[in-house]
């Protein structure tokens, strides 16, 4: 594909301001930029991934319903009466006195 120029004009200064910010987020040139920003509003963006577009959309409802049922322990909180952890419960054995065997 042959690259072109385009002349933009009477570009709003708040649309400059809202572009510098992303020039300088994104730490490229303005021309970059808004060749990405351009990309990405008319659904052409390419070669920038998170690697994680190939998961969107993949759980099938049985999955979501088991993560969201797994999740929901988060929202339980350690303190609240009931809730206490259940913990192996061991005996606590007596530390050794001089010539004196341990308690068991």
């Amino acid at each position: 594909m042959k690259s072109s120029y385009l002349t933009v004009r009477n570009v709003p200064a708040d649309l400059i301001a809202a572009l510098e910010a992303e020039k300088l987020r994104r730490g490229t040139s303005l021309n970059q930029t808004v060749i990405d920003v351009l990309r990405t509003s008319l659904g052409i963006e390419y070669g920038r991934s998170n690697g994680l577009r190939r998961l969107a959309g993949t759980w099938s409802e049985e999955e979501h319903q088991q993560m969201m049922a797994t999740l929901k322990s988060f929202d339980v909180m350690d303190d609240e009466p009931g809730n206490e952890p259940v913990l192996p419960r061991y005996r606590l054995i007596q530390p050794l006195q001089a010539g004196r065997p341990a308690n068991r």
